[in-house]
């Protein structure tokens, strides 16, 4: 992709930069990280560079839902052709030969951090565009262990 989104603060803007990659010119500054997804969005559809940089499952990308610009993580690619959600209803993408079908999470930016949100969207992968990876919070769930790990005793190994 020949653009991405810069760090805040840098480049000269107060928010987040949209950069053309190798040069690092600043496209523009955006108060949010979304925003400037956006504009890159924006711009690499009126180059034509939708569909170079194909997005696969784990690959955060930009897409646009009616007027707005949401940001996701594709969740499952269904590549044959058929019904992607429930067949004939809003919930649905249907595929057709060579076409793929796409579940999308969507994400929230709060205070910097990208949150996954409950909403999952279907959608076609000609409808994406594949972004760098988001600064995503995620839950961690640490055991004590008293700072000192115990072997597993054979008996315990055998039970495995």
């Amino acid at each position: 992709m020949p653009y991405h989104v810069g760090a805040k603060g840098s480049y000269g803007c107060d928010g987040y930069p949209a950069l053309k990659n190798g040069t690092n010119e600043v496209m523009g500054c955006h108060k949010t990280r979304k925003a400037a997804a956006g504009q890159i969005y924006a711009i690499n559809r009126s180059e034509g560079n939708i569909g170079k940089a194909v997005p696969g499952t784990g690959d955060f990308v930009v897409f646009m839902l009616e007027d707005e610009i949401k940001v996701g993580r594709v969740e499952f690619i269904m590549d044959q052709p058929g019904w992607l959600g429930l067949e004939d209803s809003e919930y649905a993408v249907e595929t057709k030969e060579g076409q793929v079908g796409v579940l999308v999470r969507a994400y929230e930016e709060d205070d910097g951090v990208w949150e996954e949100e409950a909403e999952l969207y279907t959608l076609k992968l000609s409808e994406l565009v594949r972004i760098d990876s988001l600064m995503v919070e995620r839950d961690v769930v640490t055991e004590e262990t008293g700072g000192a790990l115990s072997p597993i005793q054979s008996a315990e190994m055998e039970m495995m």
